[in-house]
């Protein structure tokens, strides 16, 4: 049984975004940064890691062997994804939006603000919650249309 945070038996269950934004250049120049990008760890439970995450210019993240949700902070710009370079869909992303990305799949921010950033949260097994077929379930819903 996991034990609930409270103020007098741990760490907050908060997290400042001021404080995430300085754990973001600590961790850079450290050379603790996660996969060398401008991100930082804040948090760690079972299969879930929660970063704080701040590109700047051009976004070179990796595919990930877990599921993920974005929460953007602050910012807009452009979500692309898919399963091939040769087919990336494009989305308009703006600061309040949730993002998510199933394991595997390509994806990045582009032409996104000066403003951006981002909390990321990676869950689950490797290879992801829906193993099988979750980028063509992801594409099929791509496809529907927009309601922004």
């Amino acid at each position: 049984m996991h034990s609930i945070p409270t103020p007098a038996n741990g760490p907050s269950p908060i997290l400042p975004g001021a404080q995430a934004a300085q754990a973001v250049q600590t961790a850079l120049s450290k050379g603790t940064a996660p996969f060398g990008l401008p991100a930082a760890i804040m948090r760690q439970h079972g299969t879930m890691t929660m970063f704080f995450y701040t590109p700047e210019i051009e976004d070179h993240q990796p595919v990930h062997e877990q599921d993920e949700v974005y929460v953007v902070v602050r910012g807009q710009g452009h979500f692309v994804i898919g399963d091939h370079e040769n087919l990336l869909h494009r989305f308009p992303f703006k600061s309040g939006d949730a993002i998510f990305v199933p394991a595997g799949a390509i994806h990045r921010f582009e032409e996104f603000s000066t403003d951006f950033a981002t909390w990321v949260v990676m869950f689950g097994p490797k290879g992801g919650e829906a193993q099988k077929d979750s980028m063509a379930a992801f594409e099929q819903q791509a496809d529907a249309p927009e309601e922004r």
